[in-house]
């Protein structure tokens, strides 16, 4: 009786042709490897401290001799072994180098039977099967070298592979084979070969070789970043001693950025947000202007090297904007934002009288990939009212319009925070004894919360000073607080671990501009922050190429309880990215973000604090070329210096929504977990606004 060979959840037979067999699925596959770039960073991997490791029946882990692992079977059996690598995020190239050997000291009654690999995977193995198969969670990438001995004669394999179904009851409908290059010989030798991985994230191509080039592999098409090393290997037959040893396994990476389209529709002003349970969760959102009627999002499952999930929320007669996500410390995510209906399904926008905003929270579960119906947390709306007495009519229009949502979702009690800005129109047509119009206008941020899991939201309460004003025609200012044409806008919250909320705003007036600060703990009393010399846009080349800017807040909270408020100023004409911090809201520190050249000018700013540092991003144009690019700026040099993340420069020109108007967007998203961060912007590179992100370690 022959057993069939079952190797990496595969069962497929084996055949040998003369020297070399290769077998080509999905990606390019080449004999010719190509040369690789010196690699920096080499990190060797210790062989006595796997993350984990699981064995089946008589296979067994152990480190016999000094920087030596061994998997061995006396009989029918198998041990799998992983161990987990340090985030690669921005690496452009990764090569694992290592040196493995194989050998049968007593064959079954079969002949030798050995069969072991060594390589990276996406997630680590969670079982064994039956079948002795090492099994990995489904849509892991995993891509190894193996060898193979005797059902056919020794081999060895160059693989990748990507895991579709780990249930399948069939091994071989497990994993769809994207690569493979088998060699004579290297199994059951007891000679340790020496090897090498090479995976070139920008190229996405991986390239293999055994002793010097002795033989090598190349395939297009799949490389990705690796969060495992795995070893593996497996005796199939009773009376069968095998082992298969691993040693001197150094990880070596190169390069830096590696920049991902999000959407490909006309899009900007993205949202991002990192699963806290499993780093590699990333979901994001955009204003999506070729499908303006959905909320539509955005998942990544591979720590943002693809979003290849996407999903929406529909809202009939009406569209989508301003989208903000976050996930609560149990791998929830929340989705909020707002959904702007228009009275007659036309957005024209001739009276500016046609259009109502309401807030809505969406919930996606941990074991899900869809959110949930939206829960509206503040009702825009749009009336009109009439009332006849005996010498007066009055007609009267209210529009309720709410703006500019930011949320904070709790790492440590999952308590979701929505702030928002309130716009509240009266006006009324007097005709008769007291003819006339008043105009009464209310603007205030407004908060809602949910300590349920968003089951609930509280009713919306102000955290701001109300700007209003209220006027009689034919131009008598009757009263105005807390100055004419003062306005509130652009939110900003987080809250501490014990529960103290913090709110910052831009302050609006004829006067003068300014940040403020606001906490739950003094009753949202405002906090001057700093005086603001704000900016509304940006041009290039004459008044055509055009973006509207701001300067609204970005708010964080420092792991040792120091806030951190960041925004835009205007300095003469060139823009430079301010930061304050404060331990106390009261004394505030304040400091420029990098070091930029001087004639280039420096805008839309995200923030975030992590335990490992705190990061500004940011965007520069320089007003020579008109390029512009993004940036990031660390705490670990006291925000001094600065770190280009775009790989290719956007344009004013190629910058143009669904109304003509040129839109990088009101700003771009930043999000931390851990050690890592991801940043989200509004990217011209392919002749129009589209989300591009990046992922980078703290």
């Amino acid at each position: 009786m022959l057993l069939q060979k079952v190797r990496l959840g595969l069962r497929k037979p084996r055949f040998f042709v003369g020297i070399i067999t290769s077998i080509l699925i999905v990606s390019s596959f080449s004999t010719l490897a190509p040369s690789v770039r010196a690699d920096t960073n080499g990190t060797p991997i210790d062989v006595t401290a796997p993350t984990s490791c699981q064995s089946l029946l008589a296979g067994s882990y152990t480190n016999p001799q000094s920087g030596i692992g061994q998997i061995a079977a006396d009989g029918r059996g198998a041990a799998v072994c992983s161990w987990s690598l340090s985030n690669l995020s921005g690496a452009e190239h990764i090569r694992l180098s290592f040196e493995m050997n194989s050998s049968v000291p007593t064959p079954g009654p079969f002949g030798p039977r050995v069969t072991a690999f060594l390589g990276f995977a996406t997630l680590a193995p969670f079982r064994i099967d039956p079948d002795l198969s090492a099994t990995f969670p489904n849509s892991t990438k995993t891509t190894t070298t193996t060898v193979d001995c005797c059902f056919l004669p020794a081999f060895l394999a160059f693989e990748s592979e990507l895991w579709i179904n780990p249930d399948a009851p069939l091994s071989g409908d497990r994993t769809q084979k994207i690569c493979e290059q088998q060699y004579p010989g290297y199994a059951d030798d007891n000679v340790f070969h020496s090897y090498s991985i090479d995976m070139d994230i920008v190229s996405q191509t991986t390239t293999w070789t055994a002793d010097g080039g002795a033989a090598g592999a190349s395939c297009s098409g799949f490389a990705f970043l690796p969060t495992q090393v795995v070893f593996y290997a497996r005796s199939t037959d009773d009376g069968n001693f095998m082992v298969a040893q691993i040693r001197n396994i150094t990880l070596s990476t190169a390069g830096g950025s590696v920049n991902v389209r999000i959407t490909t529709d006309v899009s900007n002003e993205p949202s991002v947000a990192i699963d806290p349970t499993n780093p590699n969760r990333v979901v994001a959102a955009a204003n999506d202007y070729d499908h303006i009627s959905q909320a539509r999002y955005f998942i990544s499952t591979n720590g943002g090297q693809s979003f290849d999930r996407a999903g929406s929320l529909n809202f009939a007669k009406s569209f989508f904007s301003d989208p903000v996500l976050g996930f609560d410390p149990s791998g929830n995510a929340y989705f909020a934002g707002l959904n702007v209906t228009n009275t007659n399904g036309v957005c024209t926008l001739v009276t500016g009288l046609c259009l109502f905003a309401s807030v809505f929270v969406s919930k996606m579960p941990a074991s899900s990939d869809t959110f949930g119906p939206p829960k509206i947390i503040a009702h825009g709306s749009l009336t009109f009212r009439t009332s006849l007495g005996l010498f007066t009519s009055v007609t009267e229009f209210q529009n309720v319009f709410y703006d500019k949502p930011a949320m904070f979702v709790s790492p440590t009690a999952g308590n979701v925070y929505v702030t928002f800005t309130q716009f509240d129109r009266h006006v009324q047509l007097r005709l008769g004894l007291s003819a006339g119009i008043v105009d009464f206008t209310r603007i205030q941020v407004l908060m809602s919360s949910s300590v349920d899991g968003g089951k609930t939201f509280s009713s919306p309460v102000p955290v701001s000073e109300s700007a209003r004003c209220t006027s009689f025609l034919p131009g008598t200012l009757l009263s105005c607080s807390p100055a004419f044409g003062s306005s509130v806008q652009g939110s900003a919250v987080v809250a501490s671990n014990t529960g103290i909320v913090y709110v910052s705003w831009l302050h609006d007036t004829p006067l003068g501009s300014e940040i403020q600060i606001a906490n739950s703990t003094a009753g949202f009393k405002p906090v001057h922050v700093a005086n603001v010399n704000p900016i509304d846009g940006i041009s290039y080349g004459g008044p055509l190429n055009f973006a509207r800017l701001n300067s609204f807040p970005a708010l964080a909270l420092t792991n040792d309880g120091k806030l951190m408020v960041t925004w835009a100023n205007n300095e003469g004409g060139q823009f430079r990215v301010v930061l304050a911090s404060s331990i106390d809201m009261v004394n505030w520190s304040q400091q420029i973000v990098g070091n930029v050249a001087s004639g280039n000018s420096c805008f839309l700013p995200a923030l975030t604090a992590s335990e490992a540092r705190n990061v500004v991003a940011f965007e520069c144009m320089n007003k020579v070329t008109g390029d512009i690019n993004l940036f990031v700026s660390k705490s670990a040099d006291n925000f001094s210096t600065q770190t280009q993340m775009t790989s290719a420069a956007s344009h004013l020109a190629d910058a143009v929504n669904c109304l003509c108007q040129p839109a990088l967007g009101d700003y771009i998203a930043l999000a931390s977990q851990g050690s890592i961060a991801q940043v989200a912007w509004g990217d011209t590179r392919d002749g129009r606004v589209e989300v591009w992100t990046i992922r980078f370690s703290l």
